[in-house]
């Protein structure tokens, strides 16, 4: 399928307020655009979010490694958006950091986002993210070893 310009919009809008609620440590502006189940992955593991609990967790510690690491600005850009039915957009997006105010991340990092239309809002259902090492996602997804932190094989 090909970009779709509606799509775009909406899950650039979805990346922006997302965003703005992490940085200002909206917890409630977070969870919004969260579906429960929800399923997170990057390199170095997958959730399987199952309840409400379980995703604010996951965002504490995102959001208290983000304070720690001075991350006081998030640059995210849909790089691709597509509606696959009436209710379901999937999508790519970029992010880079700046820190301190004024430095920039090296290079971005990639997601891949599977939103499903809900009677508020489109949420995610499903993320991958290319992010490895001391980034905030993987702290919070090595936080909790589980049976659902299995390692991710990017080939597969």
């Amino acid at each position: 399928m090909q970009d779709d310009a509606e799509a775009w919009r909406i899950f650039q809008d979805m990346l922006d307020r997302c965003g703005e609620a992490m940085l200002a440590g909206d917890m409630e502006g977070v969870l919004r655009w969260f579906a429960i189940p929800n399923t997170v992955e990057s390199f170095e593991g997958r959730r399987v979010l199952a309840s409400v609990d379980e995703t604010r967790e996951l965002f504490r510690t995102i959001m208290a490694r983000q304070r720690e690491l001075s991350i006081t600005h998030m640059i995210r850009k849909v790089t691709h958006a597509e509606f696959r039915d009436a209710d379901t957009i999937r999508a790519t997006h970029e992010t880079r950091y700046i820190h301190h105010g004024t430095v920039l991340s090296e290079s971005p990092h990639v997601g891949l986002s599977i939103l499903h239309r809900h009677p508020d809002c489109w949420k995610v259902h499903h993320a991958q993210f290319t992010v490895a090492g001391r980034n905030p996602l993987n702290t919070a997804i090595q936080r909790r070893p589980e049976a659902d932190d299995s390692p991710v094989n990017p080939s597969a």
